[in-house]
């Protein structure tokens, strides 16, 4: 009889703050170009232009203070069972998406950590051989 290994202890990746930092003061460019094409230019291609930049890069930034404001990582590897259980309703809905278009239920990107996505590939699979995993 195979007997199951013991669970690996979690693998652990710090947010990269410099590359967060850097996308924060990014996003606050396109949030100040928003808005100088909302007030000083206000043609209706402008504004087009203006408020969704002004909107959607706005989000962006409360993301990017979001994450570096707590003092946590930006990903633990564990027991990918549980990671949809613990998940936020809409990352849940979104991995059910994802499956219905035929993808994983998680999908991440890796332009905030420290580490190459290879050493995030090698994490799991330690922690799960068997993962299916697909990269784009």
């Amino acid at each position: 009889m195979i007997e199951k290994a013991a669970p690996l202890p979690p693998t652990v990746f710090p947010l990269a703050k410099g590359r967060a930092w850097a996308m924060l003061a990014g996003s606050l460019v396109f949030v100040a170009l928003g808005i100088v094409f909302l007030v000083a230019h206000s043609t209706a291609k402008t504004t087009v232009a203006g408020a969704p930049a002004f909107c959607f890069f706005g989000f962006c930034s409360v993301i990017f203070i979001q994450r570096l404001l707590p003092d946590r990582p930006e990903l633990v590897l564990d027991d990918p069972d549980a990671y949809l259980a613990r998940a936020p309703k809409l990352v849940r809905r979104t991995a059910s998406m994802n499956a219905r278009l035929g993808f994983g239920p998680a999908t991440m990107a890796t332009s905030t950590l420290r580490v190459p996505p290879e050493a995030v590939l090698d994490a799991m699979r330690r922690h799960c051989p068997g993962l299916a995993i697909q990269q784009h």
